[in-house]
């Protein structure tokens, strides 16, 4: 099966630089992810990589902006494949979104949703340092909460 998508993968690329080359921007277009990538996400992203995404980026950007009371979320949804993590890389390692932000965390939420290994992941994130998985998960989340 994976050859089977992979060969679909080039065949979409190939119509993705053909678009780029007409100049013609669709409103998503499917980023090429390294097995990297795949395997761990990271804040990090090259945005050679970024093909026909500035618009979505843009407006997310700005729901990110609008002043609000409390903490709020924004959902990048979809199937696997279409660039949700790359589009949120892009967007994470904005200037615009760097300077706007006091702080900022980049986590990967897998499939095996664990509450204390994500807070874990985020005070990591935060402080740059590497957290004991043996401090229990209140120390964790009222050190989180203080910084």
């Amino acid at each position: 099966m994976v050859p089977k998508f992979e060969k679909i993968q080039k065949k979409f690329d190939v119509v993705v630089e053909e678009m780029t080359r007409l100049n013609l921007n669709p409103k998503a277009v499917v980023v090429k992810q390294t097995d990297s990538l795949r395997n761990k996400s990271i804040s990090f992203l090259l945005e050679s990589n970024i093909n026909g995404r500035e618009d979505d980026k843009k407006e997310i950007i700005n729901l990110l902006r609008q002043p609000r009371g409390n903490i709020s979320s924004i959902a990048i949804v979809g199937i696997g494949g279409i660039g949700k993590t790359t589009l949120a890389q892009f967007i994470y390692n904005d200037e615009e979104v760097q300077n706007h932000f006091e702080k900022k965390m980049w986590v990967c939420i897998s499939n095996n949703f664990d509450v204390k290994t994500i807070v874990k992941k985020m005070l990591e994130s935060l402080t740059d340092s590497k957290i004991d998985d043996k401090l229990s998960f209140e120390y964790i989340q009222h050190t989180l909460h203080e910084n």
